[in-house]
C-alpha cells in the first residue's frame, strides 16, 4: 500500500475534524428538532474544517521537501491540539468554579478546527522559509567559487564551504570581522586597501570590480 504523502495527510485530517462536526450537528438537529442555529454552527466550526482540508490539497502543488511538508503537518496536528487543551481547560476552570458548561461541543470544535486552520496556514510559512534557506544553501555552497555575503560596511555575513575550506576555517573565524581583516586578505596591505576601496565604492554605485592578491592567487571582487 502506497504511503499518503503529508499534504493529503493534512486533507485527511480536515477531514476527519469536518466528520466530527457532521455527527455532532447532524446529532443536535435530530435531538432538538430544530435546523437553523445547528446549521449556523456547523457552517462555523464546519468550515474551519473544510479550510484544512482545502490547504492540504492546495500544498500537493507546492514545491517543498518531505522535511517541509512534515512541518506543515506538524503544525497542524500541534495546532488543534493546543486548541483543545486551552478550550479544555476554560472548561476545567469553569467546573471549579461551579459553573454549568452548556453545549461544551461546539466551542470544543471551533477551537481545535480554528486552531488547526491557523497553524495550517503558520506552518506553510515556517515551511517557505524552510524552502528558501535551504535553495539558498544549495546554490551558496554547491559552488567551487569563493563565495560570500557582506554587509555594506564590508562586515563579512556569510561564506560558503569551498571559501571556508581553503583556509581550513570554521565560520565563526570569519563572521563578523571587515574582509579585509580576514584570513584571506592577510598579510596583503595593498590587496586590504583594494578591498576597502571596493567596498565603499559598492556603497556609491552597487557594482565594482577589483584585482587583488589572494593567499599567492589573484582574485577578483
Amino acid at each position: 500500500m502506497e504511503k499518503l504523502s503529508d499534504p493529503v495527510l493534512i486533507a485527511v485530517f480536515g477531514g476527519v475534524l469536518f466528520l466530527a462536526t457532521a455527527v455532532h450537528h447532524i446529532s443536535e438537529i435530530v435531538s432538538i428538532g430544530r435546523v437553523g442555529q445547528p446549521i449556523i454552527a456547523w457552517a462555523l466550526d464546519g468550515g474551519l474544517a473544510v479550510g484544512v482540508c482545502y490547504a492540504g490539497w492546495r500544498l500537493r502543488k507546492a514545491e517543498f521537501s518531505a522535511v517541509e511538508y512534515q512541518t506543515i503537518l506538524s503544525w497542524t496536528v500541534a495546532g488543534a491540539f493546543a486548541g483543545g487543551v486551552l478550550i479544555g481547560l476554560t472548561f476545567l476552570i469553569r467546573v471549579s468554579e461551579g459553573r454549568t458548561l452548556a453545549e461544551p461541543v461546539f466551542p470544543l470544535l471551533l477551537v481545535i478546527n480554528g486552531g488547526a486552520l491557523m497553524a495550517t496556514i503558520g506552518g506553510y510559512y515556517a515551511a517557505k522559509s524552510m524552502s528558501t534557506a535551504r535553495k539558498f544553501e544549495e546554490i551558496f555552497d554547491n559552488t567551487y567559487q569563493f563565495t560570500g555575503l557582506l554587509a555594506q560596511d564590508g562586515t563579512i555575513i556569510e561564506a560558503n564551504d569551498t571559501a571556508l575550506s581553503f583556509g581550513g576555517l570554521e565560520r565563526g573565524d570569519v563572521v563578523g570581522k571587515k574582509l579585509w581583516n580576514s584570513y584571506w586578505m592577510d598579510p596583503y596591505e595593498k590587496s586590504q586597501e583594494v578591498t576597502k576601496q571596493a567596498v565603499t565604492e559598492v556603497k556609491k554605485k552597487s557594482y565594482s570590480k577589483s584585482r587583488y592578491a589572494f593567499k599567492e592567487r589573484l582574485a577578483v571582487l
